[in-house]
């Protein structure tokens, strides 16, 4: 697979992720403005975090492709991984996402 075939399905996947973030906060919230808001917010945070974080072990050549492909696996699982800790925290009675939700407004 092509690095840019890669980039692109990377980019592709979070786009899908936000919007279903988006729609997810959007229930939770009851207004799609702050949902959207929110989401961005914690996307563009996250990118600025994950930046600062390991910006200096992002190096050029083979290893630094290797560093993104095993971020790249790591996002995929956690994303992967998401809609089941949902699905049992609402069944466990516990609404951590609206609390966030609430405490940010």
């Amino acid at each position: 697979m092509s690095l840019e075939l890669a980039a692109l399905l990377s980019g592709g996947a979070g786009l899908v992720y936000e919007v279903l973030w988006a729609r997810r906060l959007a229930q939770l919230c009851g207004s799609t403005a702050l949902a959207q808001t929110l989401t961005l917010a914690v996307f563009l945070g996250g990118l600025a975090a994950g930046s600062a974080r390991l910006g200096a072990k992002a190096g050029a050549g083979a290893p630094a492709l290797r560093f993104y492909a095993r971020l790249e696996w790591l996002v995929a699982a956690l994303g992967l991984a998401a809609p089941l800790v949902l699905l049992f925290s609402d069944r466990a009675g516990t609404p951590w996402l609206a609390v966030a939700v609430l405490a940010a407004q």
